[in-house]
């Protein structure tokens, strides 16, 4: 019994002694200093690279053998240099367009299954390429974005349809932006200075009330006095409708008044003469019987 215990602890000091001397030397490269995460990185990168050529030139090896049923039927399949080119949309895509509907993958389960596929694609060569996700897009240098574009196009020959790599660029974007912003709420990543005015809109606002209930209760609001100003309106309209007909019968009645009792009368106009011309004629009468 003690023979073995001693054989198994003798077995045991060995290969901990070597795992933890692995996970001494693997710290050591991974919290080295700056120069050694560098030349890590730098490595990485060449292993992409290379990884990508390779992969470059075992497509070119069998192009020539695929060459005659390429020339017989030139769309027989989707990667073919023959398909035309998709030009990138006008706008930022998430705001101004939907990504997965421009690439044609929003419809049926098989495209949204490859548009989650070319998602997690994106995600993974970010990390491998150490990408600088906590910088903005325009301050990553030029060449680490063509690398990662290069990766995506031979993981995935679909991305070789879009133009200048736009589809790439906006999965890559996408998730850096949703990246920074899960550290900025986390508090992990310090907000810049220009979206300090965020931070001061946010304090302005009713805490009770969500934005929703705002814009509907500020939505009623605005009906509410669009229907008072519509009624005030029309009871103008009415009133004014009313002093113009009271005008028109004072008009009706005093022109009644002026006809009847006036020398305009025609009927006391003819009676008087006819009284003029009786008394006339009577005195003649008189004259002659005279």
């Amino acid at each position: 019994m003690d023979l073995s215990d001693d054989d198994n602890d003798t077995g045991n000091d060995e290969p901990v002694a070597s795992s933890t001397a692995g996970v001494r030397r693997t710290h050591a490269q991974v919290e080295g200093d700056n120069g050694g995460v560098e030349e890590a990185r730098h490595e990485k990168r060449q292993r992409l690279e290379a990884l990508a050529n390779e992969r470059r030139n075992r497509v070119q090896g069998q192009a020539p053998h695929n060459m005659q049923p390429c020339q017989t039927n030139p769309a027989q399949g989707p990667d073919n240099a023959n398909v035309p080119k998709i030009p990138k949309p006008k706008g930022q895509a998430g705001k101004d367009f939907s990504l997965a509907v421009k690439m044609g993958l929003a419809k049926g389960n098989g495209g949204r299954l490859r548009y989650n596929a070319l998602l997690r694609s994106a995600r993974e060569v970010v990390s491998e390429a150490h990408l600088d996700w906590q910088k903005p897009w325009a301050d990553i240098p030029p060449a680490d974005k063509a690398m990662a574009f290069s990766v995506l196009r031979e993981r995935d020959p679909f991305l070789k349809r879009f133009e200048n790599d736009w589809a790439s660029e906006a999965m890559i974007r996408q998730y850096l932006k949703n990246k920074r912003k899960t550290n900025y709420l986390q508090g992990t990543l310090e907000v810049p200075s220009k979206y300090a005015y965020l931070k001061e809109n946010s304090a302005k606002r009713d805490q009770s009330k969500s934005r929703k209930r705002k814009a509907i209760e500020e939505s009623r609001e605005r009906k509410r006095r669009a229907k008072e100003a519509k009624r005030a309106k029309k009871a103008k309209a009415s009133q004014r409708r009313r002093l113009y007909r009271a005008v028109e019968l004072e008009d009706e009645d005093e022109e009644t008044e002026f006809i009847q009792g006036s020398s305009r009368d025609g009927a006391g106009q003819d009676e008087s003469h006819d009284s003029d011309h009786g008394e006339d004629g009577g005195k003649n009468d008189d004259t002659i019987d005279g």
